[in-house]
């Protein structure tokens, strides 16, 4: 699956959520709002990944606008879903949980600091 609307980000992010009957755990707008504040953490940790939004702000989406393309390089977009991913389980109280919410953000900011195959 491509990974580049907010529509794919919010399917595949369900997917290793397995949140994918209606009623859904996480909401869209949780799962939008884990990709915005991802694009905050990139912008912090690999300020060159968005260097032309160095003098305006960071782009923000809504589960509103799903067809919206996300702007983020395609090397670094399975590191997003991660953070995507991780962020929307540390709400989960299951203690089995932890474990792999440290381990899909550390993912997160592994994949952003180093080189891309």
């Amino acid at each position: 699956m491509a990974l580049s609307t907010v529509t794919q980000y919010i399917s595949a992010a369900r997917q290793l959520l397995q949140d994918e009957a209606i009623p859904y755990r996480y909401s869209d707008d949780d799962i939008v709002l884990a990709l915005n504040l991802a694009i905050g953490e990139a912008s912090r940790i690999r300020p060159d990944m968005f260097q032309d939004y160095m003098f305006t702000t960071l782009p923000t989406y809504t589960s509103g606008s799903p067809g919206d393309t996300v702007v983020v390089p395609a090397a670094y977009r399975m590191a997003f879903l991660y953070y995507i991913v991780g962020h929307n389980q540390l709400a989960d109280q299951e203690d089995t949980t932890d474990a792999r919410t440290s381990m899909l953000l550390n993912k997160f900011v592994a994949q952003l600091t180093s080189m891309p195959s």
